[in-house]
């Protein structure tokens, strides 16, 4: 960290080249500066343009700069009486800090590249940073893609968001996990080696669920719906279904369509050909095109054929019909993320398990029938 003689000479603003900060307590992520703290800054403007300053507000009320630059950057380690001396007064001289991350109240959010991000992660990151946030932890956000740019001030403590990372990648994640808390979520687990904190949930149960609601309703002849198996989650999703219908006597290769989803319009064609009567659809995004293209060729759920997907985002209730889906707990997933890396952060010989794998819900709605 700069000493406060550099941080007077140098006004010039860090960039961080890895992506964009979200700002604790107000979860709006926006460019983060350098590794100082408020009150090694210069001095904010007040609404009438003239300068103001942490030392002008500590002086007019008495007390030190530290205590006011520690009120505005981690509140609880001030008393309520002065904290609420010192909000009042930063009020009335329309005093807005720039208030910058402390590295010691950071963590780094690694997310997928921009070509595998999917709506559902949306979801995660955005209850991870209001989360984090709402704890005064300042968040910088990553792409996996650029990681190796972290500066050594964000690399207190990762959550990571893994589908798919380049092997050159991968030996950087190691060396973050083993000397950082470091709580990784879905896909990558096994990949990231021995140090992280596994999250993720339990596909297999998701299937399983799904399968036997469909079973349950009278369907034999269940279609599988996916469009890569490149992710672990979607190979394990196939395997579960393929075991359920083996273990009925039910497998047929001629149900399953797991293909590039430009060919998603022959495929449902050809399932529907093959007489199904329920599709398992094991990749939230494709619902609003399979339903599309099943209204193209002529087929109604849940008249013509029944239809069950995995959802996080949400959004598949307000659909017609409303879609029975399994339900990955997202925030659950966020919470527990949190939970652990700050956990970690705060106290280093902290005991966790390492690995959880949290259970899906089936929400049962109105696109499956009974035959």
């Amino acid at each position: 960290m700069s000493n406060a003689s550099d941080a007077r000479t140098d006004r010039s603003p860090r960039a961080v080249p890895s992506g964009a900060g979200a700002g604790a307590g107000d979860g709006v992520a926006r460019p983060e500066t350098g590794p100082a703290t408020t009150t090694l800054r210069p001095a904010a403007r007040s609404s009438n343009g003239r300068g103001v300053s942490i030392s002008n507000i500590a002086k007019s009320l008495g007390i030190s700069h530290v205590t006011v630059s520690r009120a505005l950057n981690d509140p609880t380690k001030v008393n309520a009486i002065t904290l609420a001396r010192i909000r009042k007064a930063c009020s009335e001289a329309s005093f807005t800090p720039r208030v910058i991350p402390n590295r010691l109240k950071t963590v780094s959010l690694i997310v997928p590249s921009s070509d595998d991000i999917l709506v559902g992660d949306s979801v995660l990151i955005s209850k991870i940073v209001a989360l984090l946030s709402g704890r005064n932890y300042h968040v910088v956000v990553s792409s996996v893609d650029g990681i190796e740019q972290l500066s050594v001030l964000f690399q207190k403590a990762f959550i990571a968001i893994l589908r798919d990372v380049q092997p050159e990648v991968l030996p950087l994640i190691r060396r973050y996990a083993a000397r950082s808390p470091f709580v990784t979520i879905n896909d990558m687990n096994e990949e990231v080696g021995p140090d992280a904190v596994l999250l993720g949930s339990d596909h297999r149960q998701g299937i399983s669920m799904a399968m036997e609601h469909f079973l349950s309703r009278g369907h034999t002849r269940i279609g599988y719906v996916a469009t890569s198996l490149k992710p672990r989650g979607h190979r394990e999703r196939l395997e579960a279904y393929r075991q359920i219908m083996k273990a009925k006597g039910l497998y047929d290769d001629s149900l399953v369509f797991v293909n590039d989803e430009q060919l998603l319009p022959e495929g449902l064609r050809r399932l529907c050909w093959e007489n199904v009567t329920g599709l398992l659809v094991t990749e939230a995004q494709l619902t609003p095109r399979v339903l599309y293209y099943l209204k193209l060729i002529g087929k109604e759920v849940p008249r013509d054929v029944s239809l069950i997907t995995h959802e996080l985002a949400g959004g598949y209730q307000f659909v017609y019909p409303p879609i029975t889906s399994v339900v990955q707990p997202g925030e659950r997933l966020a919470e527990l993320a949190v939970d652990t890396v700050l956990g970690k952060l705060l106290n280093p010989d902290l005991r966790v398990e390492h690995a959880h794998y949290l259970p899906y819900e089936l929400v049962i709605r109105e696109s499956v029938r009974s035959i």
